[in-house]
């Protein structure tokens, strides 16, 4: 029943006459932050962008010299008042490709003839429109959050706060983070935010201070706002700028603004694989958040509430963008459906008069939902951008014996 609507809305329809509920999945601030804007017509499948790097100084810088007017016997030569010493400044460039990825979503068939007699079969069928989209926002939260790990650079918080940089893609240290998120990570982190420029990037400011976003759980949120005591109250709990507050930000804290992912990743860690020199062996493992059961239904994991890692995100403005095809509707006499390539879904009932065929539909009666979505990730400055993984600790219930 749990794999065919069809079955399931003509057999329940003698008996379902109260209203239809709906079991919701986790909401996250990876929908609404990240950029979105148009990929380039006629640009193919892959685009290519140019960041100019901080320019350096090739060889030993010299000294400033000491300026002498008299050039004496030996002519007009460097060092005298009309040729400085002279240093040469090298400029170099990173090039970073963005690719185009695509996905496709759609339901079972339906028959129209059953939905005929189908009872509540409007409130049905919104239920399953409604899954559909549900199931759509889940693959670009996740789409959005892989993007940013992947540019992003790779903390494991440990003492040695083993790095991997965007060329490792979601590949992180094979080290396990030996500390939860603390804030004087946080201040470490908003001091290499302040070396690389990242004031450029702050998602606001308070006080003509930086504050910067952190992408992480309640429980981990709450352990940074209780677990310190000495910064100042004006600044740990200060107001966000008015830009901010549709987004449901009512203060900062420590420089940072806490964005609530209800379902961060986490992970498990296999410590043989770790240490067994091999590079191609990754001892990390994602722990899922649901789990589908012998029912067919989907509850959360317990083994997600207890993993004992989880990702973090420090966010910042302009780090990188989504790029989404537009829609063409015709191209010289040939036309076409329009397609947002957002998942939007659009019913399709395609006749089929192929009697071998899976898709045999000759009366055009059987059609369905169906959703594409396509997108590139662009890096615009990853090196303002971190993931950082860290451990899990269980709740405190705070739980009180009987004196």
């Amino acid at each position: 029943m749990a794999n065919d609507i069809n079955q399931f809305l003509v057999t329940e329809s003698g008996r379902i006459t109260y209203d239809i509920y709906m079991r919701e999945q986790y909401a996250s601030p990876w929908i609404s932050q990240p950029k979105k804007v148009a990929w380039p017509e006629g640009m193919g499948e892959t685009i290519d962008n140019i960041m100019w790097e901080r320019p350096f100084i090739s060889g030993s810088e010299l000294p400033w010299g000491a300026m002498s007017l008299n050039e004496g016997a030996g002519g007009y030569n460097a060092g005298g008042s009309c040729i400085p010493p002279v240093d040469t400044v090298t400029f170099n460039q990173t090039l970073r490709r963005t690719t185009l990825f695509q996905k496709a979503v759609h339901s079972p068939r339906f028959c129209v003839t059953d939905l005929l007699y189908t009872g509540k079969r409007e409130a049905q069928m919104r239920a399953v429109e409604w899954g559909l989209g549900d199931m759509v926002r889940l693959y670009w939260i996740k789409w959005n959050r892989e993007g940013f790990t992947r540019w992003s650079n790779k903390y494991t918080i440990e003492p040695t706060l083993a790095h991997y940089d965007e060329t490792h893609g979601l590949t992180f240290p094979p080290v396990a983070p030996t500390s939860r998120l603390t804030n004087g990570v946080l201040d470490y982190f908003y001091n290499l935010l302040t070396v690389e420029q990242g004031h450029r990037h702050a998602v606001s400011t308070q006080n003509g201070r930086p504050i910067y976003g952190l992408i992480t759980d309640q429980n981990t949120s709450r352990f940074l706002v209780r677990g310190d005591d000495a910064i100042r109250e004006d600044f740990r709990h200060g107001e966000p700028d008015a830009l901010l507050t549709p987004l449901g930000v009512t203060h900062t804290y420590n420089g940072f603004i806490h964005m609530m992912d209800e379902a961060p990743p986490r992970w498990s860690f296999n410590n043989a694989l770790a240490i067994d020199g091999d590079p191609a062996t990754d001892p990390w493992t994602e722990v899922p958040h649901y789990v589908i059961d012998g029912d067919g239904k989907k509850n959360v994991n317990p083994d997600w509430l207890t993993a004992g890692y989880q990702d973090s995100f420090i966010y910042v403005k302009d780090a990188y963008q989504l790029r989404v095809p537009g829609s063409i509707t015709g191209v010289s006499r040939a036309t076409f459906n329009p397609q947002t390539y957002m998942g939007d879904f659009k019913w399709q009932n395609v006749i089929n008069t192929d009697a071998s065929s899976a898709e045999y539909n000759p009366d055009g009666k059987l059609g369905r939902f169906r959703g594409v979505m396509a997108s590139g990730v662009e890096p615009i400055n990853p090196h303002v951008m971190f993931t950082l993984r860290h451990r899990v600790c269980p709740t405190d219930l705070g739980f009180v014996g009987c004196p």
